[in-house]
């Protein structure tokens, strides 16, 4: 099933990604393999349908968890990713082999810097033209946090005292 997506180089795009995606969590394919997943699915599809007000209760929340949120990079790395990105795509001319190794082991560096962050921080519409995050690259889905959302090992994102004094908090969380 994935070997027909392989772009020419032998890698997977985003689009690729998805069709298998859906093609793996097709409904019908679920039902054959007696799939855990697709009662998950139901269960979770009664909650969404019980109404909004259900979904901030701590088992909805427990089941959208991973789903209300996207990886990021925190702005202190930005110019780290930016370089490694640059390695990245030094290594189209290497040996298909190496430039494979080389390239994996690039993305797993990206991806352990990467730190998850509600969706609607980047959807919000009252913080729409300060955009709390920059894609540094759309192909390999990395997205950077801007500055006003300060990363510390410890204690994980915060929200800026510049970015809270030019909103509300409700206008940022809601």
């Amino acid at each position: 099933m994935i070997k027909c997506h392989l772009d020419k180089e032998g890698y997977l795009n985003s689009l690729s990604k998805r069709k298998i995606v859906e093609k793996l969590y097709d409904e019908e394919n679920l039902r054959k393999i007696d799939s855990k997943y697709l009662k998950r699915w139901e269960d979770a599809k009664k909650l969404i349908d019980s109404g909004w007000d259900y979904l901030f209760k701590s088992q909805a929340q427990e089941v959208f968890r991973d789903t209300f949120t996207i990886e990021c990079i925190p702005y202190i790395y930005r110019e780290k990713v930016k370089e490694l990105l640059a390695d990245y795509h030094k290594t189209k001319n290497n040996p298909p082999q190496q430039k494979r190794l080389e390239r994996v082991k690039i993305l797993q560096e990206i991806n352990n810097l990467k730190v998850p962050i509600p969706v609607y921080w980047v959807i919000n519409e009252k913080i729409k033209n300060n955009s709390p995050i920059e894609e540094l690259d759309s192909d390999l889905g990395i997205y950077v946090l801007n500055k006003y959302f300060e990363y510390n090992n410890e204690i994980g994102i915060t929200i800026s005292e510049e970015l809270l004094k030019n909103y509300q908090t409700e206008d940022i969380f809601l």
